[in-house]
């Protein structure tokens, strides 16, 4: 079984976003490798067999726009009625209603994750990840920042929940708030290869946040800082010269 880069997103220039390891290689061996679940399928091998990794495979995904889901839905919901206590069918499930836009159906499947939240800290941050912004979508304000709490608090070496969090208190007008939040996430200087990480959070986000944040408190200098810095490390951002065109508004 082993273990190597897998490249899931790619920002407009090509370069990689989303990358993680994945384990999808393996000896053809049925009697010690199996493949589970009927869809998103994972690997399983005896607890004595070991996992090698690799920095020389690098795997890149290009996912087809094209492609209908729907036979997602019905093979998680499936899976989910087999199974409603396996976290990663509640996850999945959740994930997709949130795609489908059923944001009460993704809270109330994902809220079955209490159970899990001292066990699988990554998954339990990206599920009261799509838990928060399902309430935000909703126009539920607090739910929401209470769910990004949750999810910081479970992965703590994460910046998406406590980034997300601080986009809430803009908009509840708790500049001062959102800013120590940025900072928060700031500190958080380590980046793990996870799939439950959001590329943006180590790129753009926070200083799009607090360019926002710093707005709000009629702070052009500090604005500006933070539109430099953007343009520094990502040159590329769709939005930067609208953002520039609202400092020059302001």
């Amino acid at each position: 079984m082993l273990r190597y880069y897998y490249v899931a997103t790619h920002e407009i220039d090509g370069a990689p976003g989303l990358m993680f390891y994945r384990d999808k290689i393996h000896l053809n061996d049925y009697d010690t490798y199996h493949w589970i679940y009927s869809i998103h399928e994972v690997l399983t091998r005896p607890a004595n067999q070991p996992i090698y990794y690799t920095n020389n495979i690098i795997c890149h995904h290009y996912q087809n726009q094209n492609t209908n889901r729907k036979n997602y839905l019905d093979l998680l919901e499936k899976e989910y009625k087999k199974n409603p206590n396996d976290i990663r069918n509640i996850h999945l499930l959740g994930r997709e209603y949130f795609i489908y836009e059923r944001y009460e159906d993704c809270i109330d499947v994902l809220s079955n994750v209490r159970q899990f939240e001292s066990i699988y800290t990554n998954e339990v941050a990206d599920i009261y990840s799509y838990i928060g912004k399902s309430y935000h979508m909703l126009g539920d304000l607090d739910q929401a920042a209470a769910a990004f709490k949750r999810g910081a608090k479970a992965a703590p070496h994460l910046r998406g929940n406590l980034l997300d969090l601080a986009n809430i208190y803009i908009q509840q007008g708790r500049f001062g708030d959102a800013l120590l939040t940025i900072g928060d996430a700031l500190k958080i200087t380590e980046k793990y290869l996870l799939w439950a990480d959001d590329p943006a959070s180590w790129r753009e986000k926070p200083y799009v946040l607090a360019f926002q944040a710093f707005l709000g408190l009629s702070m052009r200098d500090e604005a500006a800082v933070c539109l430099d810095e953007i343009e520094r490390i990502y040159p590329e951002f769709p939005l930067l010269e609208k953002l520039k065109l609202k400092l020059k508004e302001t």
